[in-house]
């Protein structure tokens, strides 16, 4: 199977919109062309999609601040270089 991009150009005064998925290529057993979507991640982000304690941690963070029932807990300048 090969690695196919596609964009789509935006139609005219539309906003510019960029789509990295693509699809593999390839052909079945009955010799039909066959196309399965891919969707792609970015390289830093690869991890969290491996680590499901991690995934779990930030699906309860993103519920918990769509409810408001965030802590807040200062500043975090400190950690930043």
């Amino acid at each position: 199977m090969s690695k196919q991009g596609h964009k789509n150009p935006p139609a005219s005064g539309a906003a510019r919109t960029h789509s990295s998925d693509s699809s593999l290529v390839g052909n079945s057993a009955e010799h039909r062309s066959l196309l399965k979507p891919l969707a792609e991640v970015p390289a830093p982000e690869k991890w969290l999609y491996s680590n499901r304690e991690a995934m779990a941690s930030v699906q309860r963070g993103l519920g918990e601040a769509a409810q408001s029932a965030l802590e807040d807990r200062g500043s975090f300048a400190e950690f930043v270089s």
